[in-house]
């Protein structure tokens, strides 16, 4: 099993930039961008929650109408991202405090995802089958062939 050792609060964030597909200049741009403008809402205590919620307001316009949870919300939001290299396509645009990128708004209303319904279970009690009486088809039958 590997260690992972922790040195600071950006190595934190820089590591859950990687997981949005930063890297390289990218992931520089977004971690200096995450320090310069979130850095007071980020909760030393629980950094990747408070990263979450830091993406989920910049998110929420398009979530509106959703029945989703918020960790929902942002599920659907990182695979959007992922699955068009956001990263590649509009670098730290997306952590800086102006609107996000028209085509990333554009996206987002496309792939609105809806979770299926709770599933309920209930128990039905047994019911009579009634086997039908064949012997009366079976005469018919017989009868039929009998009058030729």
């Amino acid at each position: 099993m590997a260690a992972i050792k922790i040195q600071s609060l950006e190595d934190v964030v820089e590591a859950y930039c990687r997981s949005l597909g930063y890297n390289g200049k990218n992931l520089e741009q977004a971690v200096a961008a995450i320090n310069g403008h979130y850095l007071e809402k980020i909760n030393a205590e629980d950094i990747i929650t408070s990263l979450d919620n830091i993406l989920l307001e910049r998110i929420q316009e398009f979530f509106v109408d959703a029945q989703m949870k918020d960790f929902q919300k942002t599920a659907v939001f990182k695979a959007v991202f992922l699955s068009v290299g956001g990263a590649d396509k509009w670098g730290n645009l997306l952590f800086e405090k102006g609107e996000l990128p028209e085509e990333l708004c554009r996206l987002l209303k496309k792939y609105k995802l809806e979770p299926v319904p709770e599933v309920k279970i209930s128990c039905m009690p047994a019911q009579k089958v009634d086997v039908p009486s064949f012997s009366g088809l079976f005469h018919k039958f017989t009868h039929f062939f009998r009058k030729g």
